[in-house]
């Protein structure tokens, strides 16, 4: 009994270290969202040019109040849960920066396999999963940037 009463303990502290909650930066009052389409092929380093190494590809463009408040909320929800590293070839196709006072939160979404990283300026604070997000998120980015064949194509 004693055995399988500590396999229980090291299963149910897996799995809550698996789940575990965050707490997400305060999307909700930013004061601007900017939005970007990038090039997933580009990685170098940020420039004025780049966002996170990755080439901008179009953008910035400015979103506005009920845009702003969309991504805020599905991007909330999306960092409250713990998302663990697939050490896949991420190649994100969409960013998002958010401006709350003076922090800069960025988020980066790559369709291939899901990963959705947060960044305060160049410091990592999180990865989330994009599965849940993208069917609310990727209309905003198909209906902005209409004429991109690549944004187009991006599934949910």
């Amino acid at each position: 009994m004693r055995p399988l009463l500590t396999a229980l303990v090291y299963l149910s502290l897996a799995v809550a270290a698996f789940a575990e909650s965050r707490v997400a930066p305060p999307l909700q009052q930013a004061q601007q969202l900017t939005l970007y389409r990038l090039d997933p092929d580009s990685i170098i380093r940020h420039t004025r040019t780049r966002f996170h190494g990755y080439r901008i590809v179009a953008g910035p463009t400015m979103a506005d109040q009920q845009t702003r408040d969309l991504f805020a909320r599905v991007l909330v929800r999306a960092y409250s849960v713990k998302w663990p590293s697939l050490y896949c070839a991420f190649k994100p196709v969409f960013g998002a920066s958010f401006l709350i006072g003076r922090r800069r939160i960025d988020v980066m979404m790559c369709p291939h396999c899901g990963e959705m990283p947060y960044y305060e300026g160049s410091r990592l604070l999180a990865t989330a999963d994009l599965s849940a997000a993208a069917s609310k998120l990727f209309p905003v980015y198909r209906r902005i940037y209409r004429n991109d064949p690549v944004v187009q194509s991006v599934t949910q």
